[in-house]
């Protein structure tokens, strides 16, 4: 017999001698911190176990060489010993804290289907899940972005941006569709520490003539300055294309917005071109720095804001490669390196991950404060493709 057990905060997989439907021996410990688990099956001759795995994603860190920001050494889970599923991650401004999005099963709050805020202290490993009451929104999913004093996290969704304060976990809408309507989606960007004031952006559909598929829709964003004391609304820049709200991101300076677009005449796979644009908050000038025919996993500023690195793999491409053994999908993210100033792309080094998910790169980034290492998500969420993965049972013992 084989079973999953959750015990001291993570899934393992577990297997007992059964004869006539009674416990012949101790269960045996076969893998574990696996995961959520959906359904097992059990091999004919016993050996082998089939576990379908619901939830693959985790957060993973890969050290950077200071002056190439090649990723050295093999990356490392984060959170080892909690989870999967995790996402999400993002260092606090001091580089002590780390906030991410956990769905695992908690004491006396079995059900794992909502998201929930989370701080790890890295000097002492300590933990917190929040623990919202209904109020909150039902699932987090984009990266906490924290305030400049590591006192709150922002998050964002499509009914505004959502604001939890570490010290009090008291929580609300910063931004919501009342205070600035028409929007469908909202994305927290920064906070300017001497006024208070904060920038966020909206995205808002544009219906077009020649509108014929999600890939040809149009979404005008605007980066809007608020003033909390006045609660009024000022647009820095805004502009029509093909955006991806969720992935704006402000410079470490507050002077530039970070903002890719798709530019895929289509959704068909091997179709997607990406972009990334710089937004001059000074001047609101527009500049496409970088085109390329890949699929943007992801993307942060590095230290200074001169360069951003980027995770990306190509379309045209197989995003994962079968281990030798034929059981384990390996899937491979690419590094760049992007010089903003001459559009220099460098291509930073490849890194490999046992996964058991298809279909998408690192995503999610976060650098550390000094500059490594580099954190990202990787893996699958709940409706995605599930990978099965082959488990040899031990012999029982005689």
């Amino acid at each position: 017999m084989v079973y999953a057990a959750h015990r001291a905060g993570q899934w393992n997989l577990w297997a007992a001698p059964v004869e006539g439907g009674r416990l012949t021996g101790d269960p045996v410990q076969v893998a574990d911190d696996v995961g959520q688990i959906r359904s097992l099956a059990l091999s004919r001759d016993g050996r082998f176990v089939h576990v379908q795995l619901g939830n693959t994603s985790d957060i993973y860190c890969s050290a950077l060489e200071p002056v190439s920001r090649r990723p050295v050494g093999e990356p490392d889970r984060v959170l080892a010993g909690r989870g999967p599923p995790n996402r999400a991650g993002a260092w606090a401004p001091d580089g002590t804290l780390f906030a991410y999005l956990t769905r695992r099963p908690l004491p006396g709050a079995p059900e794992a289907y909502r998201w929930r805020p989370a701080l790890m202290d890295m000097g002492t490993g300590e933990e917190h899940v929040f623990r919202l009451e209904a109020s909150a929104p039902r699932a987090f999913y984009v990266k906490p972005e924290w305030s400049p004093d590591a006192s709150r996290l922002y998050f964002d969704f499509s009914s505004g941006v959502y604001a939890l304060n570490l010290a009090t976990a008291e929580h609300g809408y910063l931004v919501d569709s009342t205070s600035a309507p028409g929007a469908r989606m909202y994305t927290f960007l920064g906070t300017d520490p001497d006024d208070g004031s904060f920038l966020y952006l909206t995205a808002a559909d544009v219906m077009v003539e020649d509108y014929a598929s999600y890939y040809q829709a149009r979404s005008r964003v605007a980066v809007v300055r608020r003033d909390p004391r006045t609660g009024t609304d000022e647009e820095l820049w805004g502009g029509l294309g093909h955006w991806h709200p969720w992935a704006a991101s402000l410079s470490p300076d507050g002077r530039s917005v970070a903002l890719v677009e798709d530019l895929s005449p289509s959704g068909a796979l091997g179709e997607h071109v990406g972009s990334l644009s710089i937004v001059d908050l000074d001047t609101g000038g527009l500049r496409e720095v970088v085109r390329e025919p890949w699929f943007w996993g992801g993307y942060v500023w590095d230290v200074g804001g001169a360069r951003v690195i980027l995770a990306a793999f190509r379309m045209r491409e197989a995003s994962t490669v079968v281990r030798a053994d034929g059981l384990t999908p390996v899937q491979e993210t690419t590094f760049w390196l992007l010089d903003l100033g001459s559009g220099q792309l460098r291509q930073g080094g490849t890194v490999s991950f046992v996964t058991g998910q298809e279909g998408y790169g690192a995503r999610q980034m976060s650098l550390h404060p000094s500059g490594s290492p580099l954190c990202y998500t990787m893996g699958g969420s709940i409706e995605d493709i599930l990978v099965r993965e082959g488990v040899r049972i031990p012999e029982p013992s005689p």
